[in-house]
């Protein structure tokens, strides 16, 4: 399948990538190590995430906070969230392409692995979440039955996961959500695409991120690109040619 290059009407909302990692500082000094590699690159102050509020030792024991971030720092449209065992990249709003998205990240993440926090490389997601205003249901290649009737017209949350090489691909899509959308809550259809793949060599990884991670976007596209029909695809209005 030929995969457009990118969509002049697109649903993207929202595009997260993410390191999950092992230090080599105590939790506690982090984010003292990385800040100061990424300050230039990002001037506006640090915001703590509310999970700091929270004594250290729940943050450290409860494994639901295991890969909680604690810091975040923004630069119009991008955030960059740190924990100790994850960083996260976020593009939010507006989203230029990943060629920008891509290589914000790069730039970044040379900084980071130059800090020398990290010591070993646990996952890598890449996700994706796009909002349609129409039933997504109604165009993509996906019938759901109850007996012989569709009921695609009907509240409709799906998840599942598919497996591909060493990547595992988390897809959930629904019809029915509530999004903010200037200041006002709206009922939207959204598309969430998450990549998972697990490093088995962290040296392999941080001598040359890139492979892996646009392989990740390419399974990506390719999922979005093969659930969407044909003619909706053309009303996205794809282009073939320039950057992704």
């Amino acid at each position: 399948m030929k995969l457009p290059k990118k969509i002049k009407n697109s649903p993207i909302n929202e595009v997260l990538l993410e390191i999950r990692f092992k230090s080599a500082y105590p939790p506690s000094a982090v984010f003292g190590v990385i800040y100061p590699k990424i300050k230039e690159q990002f001037p506006e102050k640090p915001i703590p995430h509310p999970i700091m509020q929270l004594p250290e030792h729940i943050r450290l024991n409860d494994p639901a906070f295991r890969y909680a971030p604690y810091y975040k720092i923004s630069k119009k449209n991008l955030v960059l969230n740190i924990g100790p065992d994850i960083i996260s990249f976020v593009n939010q709003k507006e989203y230029s392409g990943w060629k920008d998205f891509s290589s914000s990240f790069y730039k970044t993440f040379e900084k980071i692995i130059d800090s020398q926090v990290i010591e070993d490389i646990h996952l890598v997601n890449l996700r994706y979440i796009n909002v349609f205003q129409e039933n997504i249901f109604q165009n993509i290649k996906l019938r759901i039955l109850f007996g012989s009737d569709a009921i695609h017209n009907q509240p409709i949350d799906l998840k599942t996961v598919f497996y591909k090489g060493d990547f595992e691909n988390y897809i959930r899509i629904g019809n029915s959500f509530d999004i903010e959308i200037n200041d006002q809550i709206v009922k939207r259809s959204i598309f969430d695409i998450n990549c998972k793949r697990k490093i088995e060599n962290t040296k392999s990884f941080l001598n040359n991120p890139s492979v892996l991670i646009e392989q990740a976007h390419i399974e990506e596209k390719e999922t979005f690109f093969k659930t969407l029909k044909p003619d909706y695809i053309k009303k996205l209005n794809p282009v073939y040619g320039g950057e992704s």
